[in-house]
Parts: C-alpha cells; sequence; structure tokens
C-alpha cells in the first residue's frame, strides 16, 4: 500500500519485505537511495539497526520511521529519531506523501 500510494505521486520505490532485504536493496542500489521509509519495528534487522547500517556506508540518507508502538519505544531510541521523519500508524497516504516531500526537500527534521 505504501509503496503503490508513493508511486502513484510519481516517487521510484525499491520495496523490502523485512529489515535484511532492505539492506541487500541498499547495497545494489545505494546511489539511487536519497530516503529509506521503514517501521520501527521488523524482524530480521529493525529500523533504527538498519538506520545505523546505511548511515555507515551513505551517510546523508534521510530516514522516515512508522510505527503504532510510539509510545513502548525506550526513551534512548526516540532520542535516535530526532534526526529523523516520524509517522504514527495509522496515517493517511496524503500524510505520507507530504512528510516524504517534507524529508526531500529539507523542510522537515521530524
Amino acid at each position: 500500500m505504501l509503496s503503490a500510494a508513493l508511486e502513484r505521486r510519481n516517487y521510484r520505490i525499491l520495496a523490502a519485505k523485512d529489515g535484511a532485504e532492505a539492506l541487500e536493496a541498499f547495497r545494489r542500489h545505494a546511489s539511487d537511495i536519497d530516503l529509506v521509509v521503514t517501521d520501527l519495528v521488523m524482524p530480521r534487522v529493525d529500523g533504527l539497526h538498519l538506520r545505523e547500517r546505511i548511515l555507515e556506508k551513505k551517510p546523508d540518507v534521510k530516514f522516515l520511521f512508522m510505527s503504532g508502538y510510539y509510545e513502548q519505544i525506550e526513551e534512548q531510541s526516540q532520542r535516535s529519531l530526532t534526526q529523523c521523519g516520524f509517522l504514527e500508524k495509522p496515517f493517511l497516504p496524503d500524510e505520507l506523501e507530504e512528510k516524504v516531500r517534507e524529508l526531500l526537500s529539507g523542510e522537515v527534521a521530524a
């Protein structure tokens, strides 16, 4: 659903089913990736570890995290999100597109 919503708005998408697959996609297409939209809670590699590993290779990549469990995230993890965008589930496709546009244009940090 997220991919389709962004593709309809003319964004090019690389989809992954989990964090490990996202890392592999990043390895293959790093030069094409400006923004990673990811859930915080995922199997194999969670969103925060995905961010750490990607930023080691390409520090200018922006991140948009989403979660339905923000209140349950440790305070230390919440602080690491300050340089990222965040959407709390559920959200509408227009909210997603707005946040993506703002992050890519540098209009918003969180």
